[in-house]
């Protein structure tokens, strides 16, 4: 329906984006800037909330990749590696340090999270 939207005049995911992506962005931000202010997150040219949004952004795009029965874009990784690596690669573009990543990114219980029934 997104992709549909944004084909078309984009009324809906404008709609979807202000009531329940848009009102938790600042929330976010926040975080961010404290995350800075402790080291976990090192200063970007990129601002707070469009490293958020390019993050949202990549995961959209590798899940629609996935969509059809034969996925469009072979990414050469099982499933649960190319979630790794999405996962990896859009917190060092959020911008987390090593150490942060190394404390914090759990990528055995991000899955269960996935798995889960």
């Amino acid at each position: 329906m997104i992709l549909n939207s944004c084909l078309e005049d984009g009324t809906f995911t404008r709609f979807l984006f202000q009531n329940r992506f848009a009102e938790n962005l600042s929330r976010i931000v926040d975080c961010m800037k404290s995350a800075e202010r402790v080291g976990d997150l090192v200063p970007s040219p990129v601002t707070e909330a469009n490293r958020l949004l390019f993050s949202h952004h990549l995961a959209g795009m590798i899940a629609t990749m996935q969509l059809p029965k034969i996925e469009v874009i072979e990414y050469g990784a099982s499933p649960e590696e190319l979630v790794n690596q999405a996962v990896w690669f859009a917190l060092r573009g959020l911008g987390l340090s090593e150490s942060a990543m190394a404390k914090y990114y759990n990528p055995t219980a991000l899955l269960q999270f996935f798995t889960e029934a």
